[in-house]
């Protein structure tokens, strides 16, 4: 065995919401390295009130020297989830030697339950409308129309 110390790097994780940019509290990120058949699961973090998760340490890869050919660079796979929004995967994930990497996570809700949100008009108005009509969205849905 090569007693070479391998290169490490950090990863950091930042949930947020795709669609406002606020922090998501309590995604489950899995970490596993790209190795072809014999990856594996290196790290299950979940993610904070600030949506951050790490840093955690993993192995990297080192970049090519000026004039070196390009090296394969060891990558790994981030998968999120948590209840309410859509599973998110990243593929190709490089970490560098004695680098910290970022790795922001765009988390988008799941659709609501919109059916429940209508009246018998069919119209409909988000949990966070204004109840005096100001932010109220109406919404006809295929076969219902407003009366």
């Amino acid at each position: 065995m090569d007693n070479e110390r391998m290169p490490t790097g950090t990863l950091i994780i930042k949930a947020k919401t795709g669609t406002v940019d606020y922090p998501v509290e309590g995604v489950m990120v899995t970490l596993s390295s790209e190795l072809g058949q014999n990856s594996r699961v290196e790290a299950v973090l979940t993610t904070d009130a600030s949506g951050i998760a790490g840093p955690v340490t993993l192995l990297s890869s080192g970049l090519p020297l000026p004039g070196e050919e390009k090296k394969d660079l060891l990558s790994y796979t981030v998968e999120a989830d948590k209840p309410g929004y859509y599973s998110l995967i990243r593929y190709g994930v490089n970490i560098f030697p004695d680098t910290a990497t970022i790795q922001n996570l765009f988390m988008i809700p799941l659709p609501v339950n919109l059916e429940a949100l209508y009246n018998e008009n069919g119209e409909g108005q988000f949990p966070d409308s204004d109840i005096d009509g100001g932010n109220t969205v109406y919404i006809r849905p295929e076969g219902r129309v407003n009366r």
